[in-house]
């Protein structure tokens, strides 16, 4: 059944015709180079970012048709997200449904910077292993592909402490400074980027923030997991080791998750850094209404938290299609004039 539904996602997903950004990568796909002298000649002008520019041009040689981009990032994306849920999900349904409610929809869109998350998220073993060398050989591939993965660098210093570490706290120092004062946000982002980075210009014009209801939906994880940890507190149980695996950089990913959506209330934008943490969430939230309540009530909020991340879903829908987004993610087949 699992397999069945990773193929069924796929296949939505690979064999859209449209959805947000998605005709940008269809022309980015067209334009891209095949032989290797205009590659190195040119490709590096088109995209500045190589890695996925030699992705690109490695998939035409394979077909012209960009439907094959779509289905190899689709196929990359969800198979490692179904894997990772496979291998770390205290309660998999429960996981694979808040999944598909939270982030299914948004995988298709930004799929160059979500693929890179994916990818992001195999190295999870690397930092329990204080395995530094390889971990940053991999990130630094990975921002080949977006650059916006060099934020991972950082994290490796911080989702493997303990929560609210010293080094936790200076970070969330700091997105309560920049969240006071916004300024501040562009002057990181030409330090990281470059000011006349496409990525300045990009945050610049987008001033927009974050909905509301997105951001307590963001914020739910977090207030589960500080009322786990302030009780684990009250019963002296704070050095009890956690039975789930990586339970110490899974809560730190909640946190982090949460600092980028407050940040996200004064720039849509950051809300993309959520792409690299935000699986601790759909780990944790089972996770934690089962430690905190016992297994008759855990049945019951599961099923309220289902519903309630449904409507998030319904929430979402409606705003694409406010977009007239949800028009484009037809199906190739169901168009004679599909690519």
């Amino acid at each position: 059944l699992y397999i069945f539904l990773a193929i069924s996602l796929i296949f939505v997903s690979g064999f859209r015709y449209g959805f947000v950004d998605t005709p940008v990568y269809r022309a980015m796909f067209d334009n891209v180079p095949t032989e290797l002298v205009i590659l190195k000649t040119e490709g590096f002008d088109l995209f500045k970012e190589y890695g996925f520019t030699f992705f690109m041009s490695g998939l035409r040689h394979i077909s012209t048709n960009s439907q094959i981009l779509l289905l190899v990032t689709s196929t990359i994306i969800i198979g490692v997200e179904l894997f990772l849920l496979k291998k770390y999900a205290f309660d998999l349904p429960f996981s694979f449904l808040i999944f598909f409610f939270m982030e299914y929809v948004d995988s298709m869109n930004g799929i160059r910077q979500v693929m890179v998350g994916m990818l992001f998220l195999l190295t999870i073993p690397l930092i329990r292993q204080r395995r530094f060398l390889p971990y940053c050989l991999v990130i630094l591939l990975l921002c080949t592909m977006h650059v916006s993965a060099i934020i991972c660098l950082p994290l490796y210093f911080l989702v493997d402490k303990r929560m609210f570490h010293p080094a936790m706290l200076i970070t969330i120092g700091i997105v309560i400074i920049c969240y006071l004062y916004p300024p501040l946000i562009n002057s990181l982002v030409d330090t990281l980027f470059g000011s006349d980075s496409k990525y300045a210009t990009y945050f610049d014009e987008a001033m927009t923030g974050m909905s509301t209801m997105r951001l307590l939906v963001q914020l739910a994880p977090l207030a589960l997991l500080v009322l786990y940890e302030v009780r684990k507190r009250l019963r002296g149980l704070q050095n009890q080791a956690e039975p789930l695996k990586y339970y110490q950089i899974f809560a730190n990913l909640v946190i982090l998750n949460a600092a980028f959506s407050l940040l996200a209330i004064r720039l849509v934008s950051l809300a993309r850094l959520s792409i690299y943490v935000s699986f601790g969430n759909i780990i944790l939230v089972p996770y934690l209404l089962y430690r905190l309540f016992n297994e008759r009530d855990y049945r019951v909020l599961k099923i309220l938290v289902l519903l309630a991340y449904f409507f998030f879903f319904v929430y979402q829908l409606y705003s694409y299609d406010t977009g007239h987004y949800l028009d484009s993610i037809r199906l190739i087949f169901w168009e004679e004039s599909a690519i």
